[in-house]
């Protein structure tokens, strides 16, 4: 798109349009990640991994067919949500656990 075409004036309905199709193109993206991070989960439980395994984010981004950065991501996102249900403990491996910051990696306990 050409950078002047954002500059022109656009009628109520071409802004309603646009705005319409991003939040479409969003929900779409927001599910697909939810989906990916359920596969993930899956695939730990199935292959008896732990979010604490040494090299599980190039694992998932091999298995995945995602970049690394989005396998980050995705473990990052896990470990926050599972965190909130046990703060102390991985559900996955049963050992103890301590996050740092929602981007970081786990690191075990101990």
């Amino acid at each position: 798109m050409d950078r002047t075409a954002w500059a022109k004036l656009v009628s109520n309905e071409g802004a309603f349009r646009r705005a319409g199709g991003r939040r479409r193109v969003n929900a779409l993206r927001k599910e697909a990640a939810l989906l990916r991070r359920q596969r993930l989960l899956e695939a730990l439980l199935a292959e008896g991994r732990s979010l604490c395994d040494r090299g599980v984010t190039s694992w998932w981004a091999t298995r995945g067919g995602i970049s690394r950065r989005t396998a980050q991501r995705d473990l990052a996102w896990v470990v926050t949500e599972l965190a909130r249900t046990a703060p102390d403990l991985c559900p996955l491996c049963g050992g103890t656990w301590r996050l740092r910051s929602p981007r970081r990696r786990v690191s075990p306990r101990g």
